[in-house]
């Protein structure tokens, strides 16, 4: 469904799902604070016990205050974690951030540890809960800075 969020209501969305919660919310809209935050209220009304937010665009160049919304949502949310970042390296690919209920956290985070081992990157992703979010890149090294000097 492409739409306009603050144009719809969870109701119009269950409507697509014959009345059930959903399992995935992609969320790529406008790129404003009023907008985003629009897409998450409505996105959060709409996901199961189970569901996942994918916000696409996170941490992009050209609207780096994204992540700021996102963050203060977050803390009127607090059933809501993210739990990976997926590290697109492209400036045309943008990071995204995924999102769950906490009792779904450790179980998404276990089922992308066991998918992709070779795509973690080590140091995980601090939003300041108990356990770091996951990071996933094509490519996770850390850098070498000794070979800069």
């Amino acid at each position: 469904m492409q739409a306009q969020s603050h144009e719809l209501s969870p109701k119009d969305i269950l409507s697509y799902s014959n009345g059930k919660k959903v399992r995935f919310f992609h969320v790529d809209g406008e790129h404003t604070p009023e907008f985003l935050t629009s897409d998450l209220k409505l996105a959060t009304a709409c996901i199961d016990a189970r569901g996942v937010i994918c916000l696409d665009d996170m941490l992009h160049a050209g609207y780096p205050t994204l992540a700021v919304t996102v963050h203060e949502f977050l803390a009127t949310e607090p059933s809501l974690r993210v739990f990976c970042i997926i590290d697109r390296e492209d400036i045309s690919a943008q990071t995204k951030y995924m999102i769950c209920r906490e009792p779904m956290f450790d179980f998404y985070i276990d089922q992308l540890l066991r998918a992709f081992p070779h795509n973690i990157w080590p140091l995980g992703a601090d939003f300041r809960y108990e356990k770091k979010a996951l990071v996933l890149a094509r490519d996770p090294q850390l850098p070498n800075f000794d070979d800069l000097l």
